[in-house]
């Protein structure tokens, strides 16, 4: 349990800068009658709301605004773009108070600038899930006293009807929908006092490690999960991990290069996953093209440009500060006061 609690307190760092009623629905351009092309779709935080904005992947100073989405005062949003790239789904901190915040899901249509409250009261701080159809929107509300808890996972439609609890992660840290496997079910990863486990709603998939992950990401075909386990057992050690779901879940495995590593991101057409290495522990690390160090996001369908967060310091130790940016055959690009990415769409 110990060093549970203690990869707990490491999780905060660099992840505040990772890749959330109708709240006021200001006039926008949207992407109805945007250039086609690919679109990064990410947020520039201010203190009481969110601008959504798309930034063409060529041209990614070239921002346009989609929706502006009110939170409490110094939060800011986490969402994804639905799978058919027409919406966002954002998870907004905007009932009670900066000291216990309550949030709500709220649906952004991508071409018209559309923002609609789908459910209240859910946990801040999630990444909310899509169905593989862009339907419906898994999110988590946590019952119970600080500590461990009872998480609640339910599916919202995007539209109409009301939402369905899928399943209850009971007298855990936290519960983490991850993404809907090969054979459509949900998977989350729960986080208690035995360290990281990967559940379906019907049973344990795999035990994951005994200290917290993160950064979980499904591989595009849904047969392996990717992520980062934050080993406390001789200091902090950020190590990549990968376990296989066809069949049988094998254990966890990972190369130990002696590296730390941040951040994953899966390469499409099975070339594997992408993780970001620590320039400070001491291995020849992938350098940011304006120095620092990134750390990967996601890559775009193709493949052919991943977005990062681009570093200015020396190592995760002393990080320095953060920007968005995409990368490319033709280099690194920044998109000017993004503070956070949620996704790919094409117009």
């Amino acid at each position: 349990m110990a060093g549970v609690a203690a990869g707990i307190a490491a999780f905060v760092p660099i992840l505040s800068g990772l890749p959330g009623g109708s709240n006021g629905n200001h006039p926008s351009i949207a992407l109805a009658n945007a250039p086609s092309g690919l679109y990064a779709v990410v947020a520039r935080s201010e203190e009481r709301e969110d601008v959504i904005l798309a930034a063409p992947a060529s041209t990614p100073a070239d921002l346009r605004e989609i929706a502006r989405v009110e939170h409490l005062p110094g939060f800011s949003s986490y969402g994804a773009v639905s799978p058919d790239g027409t919406k966002l789904a954002l998870v907004v901190a905007d009932a009670g108070t900066p000291g216990r915040p309550g949030a709500s899901l709220i649906v952004v249509g991508l071409n018209d600038g559309s923002v609609e409250r789908r459910a209240i009261a859910v946990d801040p701080l999630q990444l909310p899930v899509w169905s593989p159809d862009s339907a419906a929107i898994v999110v988590t509300r946590t019952t119970g006293p600080d500590g461990l808890a009872d998480v609640h996972i339910v599916n919202v439609p995007v539209h109409v009807g009301g939402e369905t609890e899928l399943v209850v992660a009971r007298t855990v840290l936290g519960a983490y929908p991850v993404g809907f496997g090969a054979d459509g079910r949900l998977l989350y990863v729960a986080i208690g006092a035995d360290g990281s486990t990967l559940w379906r709603p019907a049973a344990k998939v795999a035990d994951l490690s005994p200290f917290v992950s993160r950064d979980w990401r499904l591989s595009p075909d849904g047969l392996a999960l990717a992520y980062i386990e934050t080993d406390v057992s001789h200091g902090l050690q950020y190590r990549q991990k990968v376990v296989s779901l066809a069949g049988t879940a094998s254990a966890a495995q990972y190369a130990d290069d002696g590296g730390q590593h941040l951040g994953v991101a899966w390469q499409p057409r099975g070339a594997g996953p992408t993780f970001g290495d620590d320039p400070g522990s001491g291995r020849i690390a992938a350098q940011s093209a304006t120095g620092g160090f990134t750390i990967p996001l996601d890559y775009a369908p193709g493949g052919e440009v991943l977005a990062v967060q681009a570093w200015s310091g020396d190592s995760y130790a002393d990080a320095g500060t953060m920007s968005l940016a995409v990368l490319s055959a033709n280099g690194q690009a920044a998109i000017p006061g993004a503070s956070r990415f949620f996704g790919w769409t094409q117009r």
